[in-house]
C-alpha cells in the first residue's frame, strides 16, 4: 500500500487513518472482488480511499476515490456508503504497469464504466472494530454448530478470540487463526459475533447448546452478548450446557433463576488456588477466589453447578498438598461434582508452554499420545492418569463430592469405568467403581 506522504498528509488536515475493506462491483457483470485499503479522513475535506492491487486478468492499479463532506462527516458513519463513480482517466509508467486513479464526484463522466464501491471501516485509532455494512470483513456472525471435541454438542462462541489469554489453549487460537485467514485486516480480538441473524432463524438445535468451545461465554467482551442469547433463547425451550473461568453478572444469574431446569450443567473453571501459577497460565482470569465466589449463588438458585479442574499440570497442580486444599477450598462452596482433566498438547501450543521454565518439569511427563475426539495430542501415560484419577477420587469422596472425567479428551478411559462427564454416547460409562483398571 503506498501511502501520502507526512507533508500532503499535514497539508489535507489528515486527523485520522482507517485500514478499509473496499467491494469493488463491476455494474455491467455484477461480479465482485474485496480488497484491502486504507481511508484517509481529510477532516471537513471528506475521506479519501486509497487502495493499490491487482484483478485477475488486470495490471496492477492504484484507485483513489474522493468522498465529499456531506458522506464522511464522521469517518465512522460513512461505513457501508454504496456509490456510483466512473474512471476519468489513465497513466501508464514505466515497464508498461498501468495505474488507473483520480476517481472523483466531481470528475465523473457520462457513458462511462462504472464501479459500486463499498467500503467498510475494520478499526479506528485506539482498534476498536467497527461494524461494517455488507463487505467481507463484517464481524462474525453467531451460529451454532455441532463439535466433536465439545462432548458431540452444538455449540456457540460469542466472541472470535477470548480476552482471558490462556497459555495452554489450542482452541481460542485457532479460531481466531481461522478468521485472520479469510480477513487478514482484522483486529481488535477478540472480536464480538453478530446477533441479528439469532432472530432470523427459524429452527435451532434440539440437543443441548454448549456456551463456549473457543472462547469464555463471561469475559467483558462476551457476557452481554451471552446473556442477550440465553434471554432469547431460553424462553423457547432450548437446554444449555455452560462453562466458565470468569464470574458470572448479578443479571445473568437471575436469568437462570428462573430457567434453572434449562440449565443441564454450568461448571466454573478452577484448578488452582496458587495465584502465581494462574497468573503464568490464564493471565486475565479473574482469581480462583473471585470464580468460585459463584457457585453458592448459583447452587442456591437451583441451578445444577459443578467446578471443573481442567487443565491438571503434572508436578504442579496434582501434588498431595495442592490437591487436598483445592478440593477442600472447592467442598466449602457446596459443590457436588468436580471434572478433572489432565492437560494435552500438540505442536506449536507445545513449544511455546515449553519456553517457560515454570513448566519446563511437568511437560516432560507429557510424553505418550493422547486420543481425543477428533484427533491425537501429547499427555501424560494412560496408567498414571488412572492412577492420579482413582487418588482424586478417593479426595473427593472424603468431602462428599462426586469425580468424574472428560471422555471427550481421553478416549481410551471409555474401557476403564471411570466416570465420564461426556454426552457423546461413544463414551458415557456408569459411574465410577472401586477397584476399576
Amino acid at each position: 500500500m503506498k501511502h501520502i506522504s507526512p507533508d500532503k498528509r499535514k497539508s489535507q488536515r489528515v486527523s485520522s487513518i482507517f485500514p478499509v475493506e473496499i467491494e469493488i462491483k463491476d455494474s455491467l457483470t455484477g461480479s465482485s472482488l474485496a480488497l484491502p485499503g486504507e481511508a484517509i479522513n481529510l477532516s471537513e475535506e471528506g475521506l479519501c480511499l486509497l487502495l493499490e492491487s491487482s484483478l485477475p486478468g488486470s495490471p496492477s492499479f492504484k484507485l483513489r476515490i474522493d468522498l465529499p463532506p456531506c458522506y464522511s462527516p464522521n469517518p465512522i458513519d460513512a461505513q457501508g456508503v454504496e456509490v456510483e463513480v466512473n474512471i476519468v482517466w489513465k497513466k501508464t509508467f514505466a515497464r508498461g504497469r498501468q495505474f488507473r486513479y483520480g476517481i472523483s464526484f466531481s470528475e465523473c463522466e457520462a457513458n462511462r464504466p462504472s464501479l459500486s464501491i463499498l467500503k467498510g471501516i475494520l478499526s479506528d485509532e485506539e482498534e476498536k472494530l467497527f461494524k461494517p455494512s455488507g463487505i467481507l470483513t463484517e464481524q462474525p456472525q453467531i451460529s451454532f454448530v455441532r463439535i466433536p471435541h465439545s462432548c458431540n454438542m452444538h455449540a456457540v462462541d460469542m466472541t472470535i478470540g477470548c480476552e482471558h489469554g490462556c497459555l495452554y489453549c489450542h482452541f481460542s487460537r485457532l479460531n481466531e487463526e481461522e478468521w485472520r485467514k479469510k480477513y487478514p485486516l482484522s483486529k481488535g480480538f477478540p472480536i464480538p459475533v453478530d446477533m441479528r441473524p439469532m432472530y432470523k432463524q427459524d429452527v435451532f438445535p434440539f440437543s443441548p447448546i454448549y456456551l463456549s468451545p473457543s472462547s469464555d461465554p463471561f469475559t467483558p467482551k462476551a457476557r452481554d452478548l451471552t446473556h442477550e442469547l440465553l434471554e432469547y433463547l431460553l424462553p423457547k425451550g432450548l437446554v444449555f450446557n455452560i462453562s466458565t473461568k470468569d464470574i458470572i453478572p448479578d443479571k445473568t444469574i437471575k436469568l437462570l433463576k428462573k430457567y434453572s431446569s434449562s440449565i443441564e450443567g454450568l461448571v466454573v473453571g478452577v484448578t488452582s488456588l496458587d495465584e502465581n501459577r494462574n497468573k503464568l497460565l490464564e493471565p486475565d482470569c479473574p482469581s480462583a477466589e473471585e470464580r468460585l465466589g459463584s457457585v453458592p449463588r448459583l447452587l442456591k438458585i437451583g441451578c445444577r453447578t459443578g467446578v471443573r479442574m481442567d487443565p491438571i499440570f503434572p508436578l504442579i497442580d496434582d501434588t498431595d498438598d495442592a490437591l487436598n486444599s483445592t478440593v477442600k477450598t472447592i467442598a466449602k462452596t457446596g459443590v457436588k461434582d468436580i471434572t478433572g482433566t489432565y492437560v494435552f498438547s500438540f505442536g506449536r501450543f507445545l513449544r511455546r508452554l515449553k519456553k517457560e521454565p515454570f513448566l519446563q518439569k511437568s511437560l516432560q511427563l507429557l510424553n505418550e499420545k493422547c486420543y481425543i475426539a477428533g484427533g491425537v495430542a501429547l499427555s501424560i501415560p494412560l496408567e498414571m492418569k488412572k492412577v492420579m484419577y482413582r487418588k482424586m477420587n478417593e479426595i473427593c469422596k472424603s468431602y462428599g463430592i462426586i469425580f468424574s472425567t472428560c471422555g471427550c479428551k481421553e478416549v481410551r478411559l471409555k474401557d476403564t469405568g471411570f466416570s465420564l462427564i461426556c454426552r457423546n454416547p461413544d463414551f458415557v460409562k456408569p459411574a465410577f467403581q472401586e477397584g476399576s483398571k
